[in-house]
């Protein structure tokens, strides 16, 4: 059971939190108040399963007997699919539909729906001959399961209600019709992230209803006998880069061993630290001869599932395979457990019931006898395997380990007499000895905590993996800012920009074939993520959601103003700290946080809908108008940033054309053009522009001229202001048409199109004159210096040229007339 409040793992008679104090039941009845979800844009994996003999059994068989049978195996279904964690969305005649990330994401939900489909279909088969005979064929399933992006309606578990939308759903249904009785389909996202789990069969590729393309599609072999880590990825990998004093206490510890002498390792980290790297390269560099080394896992799936880490370790240990029936089974663990314990045969009934193999002896036994005899006879089978020589016994991610088997471990840590390296493997959100150091125990404990590499390492990484010590900057750069020091992230962005083109090895080293950028986070990283959001209490989520709006780094007074909730959020802050998923950056002059890793910060940011996010750039751009009054230039780009965002587009304008004067005062051309850019298409595709409009068009292609002019692109200068030549004839401003003209007459100019630059220049002067503006006659004399001068017309270019000068120097806010009028002079 978990606490309504923080997620804590209880068990089942619990009245209390023992993390957080929160009365269980009330806080149960509390969450089925709240238990509606908003609607979230998600990744998730959809499995439509449907029955092959319906038919022939309705047509044989009165309805109330097919109903009944119907409802028999619906209910084998719901139980399978909700062992899972699995949404069952609906039931439609023989077929069901369930999705597995709804409403809580999982890092293995793809295998989830794998695994529920073959025991589906297993327990379908099952069924199957009691009723063959009247049906005149077997009953069977059939599958497709896809994994792909959702927008969730309101969940509601109780009244099941859904609203899931998403392509993924009708590819998962279009997989499913492909199926043949028996077979179970994926999509090429779900085998991509499960085919280190399941042996696949590679189909043809098939065109499908609603798709362009052709659609890759796998079929669903067999379970791999030996099951990968979640996070074990493809590709290409690094050398272990900067974990040397934790296997150098590793090595130690097995030299301890060798002279008889036990410890326990906690090996404590983040997904993504690289513990499980750990363990297989110090199982690499020991010598293996003469050392027993078991290892059992836990996986995400399994935590419901008792005394599961024990099963795992056995079936390695007995070489017991997913498809042996239980003849088998009972034969290879009669074999395993009479080699240890010869002299205690009733052990292996007991460790044989893991199996759910049937013993006359003990099956009507109560569970209290029964846990204790399992208890004496895992401690029998280690301390026997132990005294054969010296014994290693690795558990994998404990954090996912059911309460059955932790009381298990423990009691074996504290009373096992021979010497064992036991090595524990973990999160930070589980606890080995969650009310202190045991003082029971007979070896010494001691914790390695894994944290994220530190930049010199995550270089050192970069270049190993890529096999290359020459890297682009640019990806130096990008590595930092969204990655950082994470081994898992950093491989697994490594390979997808690999895979994806934007990144090519050229055979002496790496190229950029362009920008890098994450169009989407890589969905194993994604899987990880979500899981650790979708355990966050709901409120807790909502902050971290907002802030992720905000950016990376957000302001503690912008978040305070912009979020939803009526409670203080300064608790919920600090629970975010405590998780490790976001830290203060500064705490002066203005408190301000970040988020630990920039893919945190985007998953969090791409689960909330578009209308929504656009809700809260608004109210953020709003805020720091308001906090940050008297530095709002600092702010023009963040700014601009929200309002574009967001739902006002006049303000998006305003800032985006201030951002763009700002970096062009610091010469950051690629910049400032950028926001030119971006103020001038918003204004030009908008309908029906109204005059205040059409003239922020004009003078925003006035500001943007001095970029081309810097760049030198005067041919793409003149096309524009030609394009846009009668909206600024329309305006009744002379001030604007004057410069307008100018700066026409100027890049005419540079394109060689002398007569019509002449001509607008002339006009831009006289309009100068008429209206006696001092800015209008400077630039038209400036550049009509420069005309003359082309068409050896010196003593009017002279003329022309110092008219400007004098003018320019009455203008001190302008320096680059002043400049330019001297400049043609001087031509």
């Amino acid at each position: 059971m978990e606490c309504p409040k923080c997620r804590t793992d209880l068990s089942e008679d619990s009245m209390f939190c023992n993390k957080c104090g929160c009365h269980i039941v009330e806080g149960l009845d509390a969450a089925e108040d709240t238990c509606v979800m908003d609607s979230e844009r998600k990744h998730v994996t959809v499995m439509f399963s449907d029955m092959s003999g319906y038919t022939s059994m309705t047509e044989r068989l009165d309805p109330e007997e097919v109903k009944g049978i119907m409802s028999d195996i619906f209910g084998k279904i719901t139980a399978i699919i909700k062992s899972y964690d699995g949404f069952i969305e609906r039931f439609i005649g023989d077929a069901v539909m369930a999705v597995f990330g709804v409403p809580k994401a999982h890092e293995d939900d793809p295998i989830r729906a794998i695994r529920a489909a073959m025991e589906i279909h297993t327990a379908v088969e099952n069924f199957s001959p009691q009723y063959e005979a009247k049906i005149g064929r077997p009953l069977a399933m059939h599958t497709g399961i896809n994994t792909g992006l959702v927008v969730t309606g309101q969940i509601d578990i109780e009244k099941g209600t859904h609203g899931l939308t998403g392509d993924a759903i009708n590819l998962a249904s279009r997989i499913e019709n492909l199926a043949q009785s028996g077979e179970i389909l994926v999509g090429e996202s779900t085998f991509q992230l499960s085919k280190q789990n399941f042996k696949f069969q590679a189909m043809k590729l098939v065109q499908v209803k609603g798709k362009t393309d052709p659609v890759s599609v796998h079929k669903v072999i067999s379970v791999l006998d030996q099951q990968a880590v979640t996070q074990q990825m493809q590709g290409v990998q690094a050398e272990l880069i900067g974990r040397e004093t934790e296997m150098s206490l590793l090595i130690k510890e097995i030299e301890n061993l060798k002279q008889g002498i036990g410890s326990i390792i906690s090996i404590v980290g983040h997904a993504g630290t690289g513990k499980s790297r750990l363990t297989r390269e110090f199982k690499k560099k020991i010598n293996l001869e003469g050392l027993q080394w078991r290892e059992g896992h836990a996986y995400a799936y399994t935590k419901n599932i008792a005394y599961y880490p024990l099963t795992n370790l056995l079936s390695h240990a007995f070489q017991i395979r997913e498809e042996d029936n239980s003849d088998q089974i009972r034969k290879k663990v009669d074999a395993g457990v009479n080699d240890l314990l010869w002299d205690k045969p009733e052990a292996k009934k007991y460790l044989g019931s893991l199996f759910s193999l049937s013993y006359a002896e003990i099956d009507e036994m109560s569970p209290e006898f029964w846990q204790k005899q399992l208890h004496q006879s895992a401690q029998q089978l280690l301390e026997s395997l132990a005294s054969r020589g010296p014994t290693v016994l690795l558990f994998e991610d404990l954090h996912w380990a059911d309460g059955a088997f932790i009381e298990l471990l423990h009691l074996l840590l504290e009373n096992t007499q021979r010497p064992v390296l036991f090595l524990c493997v973990y999160r930070p959100s589980f606890n080995l000895f969650p009310e202190g150091e045991s003082k029971s125990l007979i070896w010494p404990h001691k914790k390695i905590e894994l944290r994220d590499l530190s930049w010199d390492h995550t270089q050192e990484m970069l270049q190993s993996l890529l096999d290359s010590p020459q890297l682009p900057d640019e990806l130096r750069y990008f590595i930092k800012q969204k990655v950082e020091g994470n081994p898992f992230y950093l491989e697994e962005v490594i390979n997808t920009l690999i895979e994806t083109g934007s990144l090519i090895s050229d055979g002496d080293g790496w190229q950029i074939t362009k920008a890098l950028v994450l169009e989407d986070v890589p969905t194993t990283i994604q899987g990880v993520l979500a899981a650790r959001l979708d355990r966050l209490e709901n409120q807790a989520k909502r902050i971290l959601q907002e802030a992720s709006v905000i950016g990376r780094a957000f302001f503690y007074k912008v978040l305070t103003r912009i979020t939803e909730l009526t409670t203080p959020v300064d608790g919920h802050l600090s629970d975010l700290e405590n998780l490790d998923l976001i830290r203060a950056r500064s705490r002066e002059p203005n408190l301000e946080y970040i988020f630990k890793h920039a893919l945190t910060q985007e998953v969090v940011y791409n689960g909330l809908l578009i209308k929504e996010r656009q809700e809260i750039h608004e109210r953020i751009g709003f805020a720091i108008e308001q906090v940050f009054t008297d530095r709002l230039p600092e702010f023009y780009e963040t700014l601009a940033f929200h309002f574009k965002r967001g739902k006002s587009a006049h303000k998006s304008v305003y800032y985006l054309i201030k951002s763009g004067e700002k970096n062009l005062n610091r010469y950051a051309l690629t910049e400032a053009h950028q926001y030119f850019k971006e103020a001038f298409d918003l204004l030009a595709h908008k309908p029906n522009k109204s005059r205040g409009e059409e003239r922020l068009l004009i003078e925003t292609l006035i500001k943007w001229a001095y970029v081309f002019y810097y760049y030198g692109k005067f041919r793409d200068l003149a096309d524009l202001l030609k394009a846009n030549i009668t909206i600024a004839e329309a305006l009744d401003d002379k001030e604007i048409l004057g410069m307008f003209y100018a700066w026409l007459g100027f890049a005419l100019s540079c394109i060689e199109e002398l007569n019509d630059s002449f001509r607008y220049l002339l006009k831009a002067l006289d309009l100068g004159k008429e209206i006696e503006s001092p800015k209008v006659k400077g630039y038209a004399f400036t550049w009509l210096s420069w005309i003359c001068a082309e068409r050896g017309l010196l003593e009017e270019a002279i003329s022309h040229g110092k008219a400007a000068q004098e003018i320019a120097s009455s203008l001190a806010s302008d320096p680059y007339l002043f400049f330019k009028s001297l400049a043609g002079i001087g031509h």
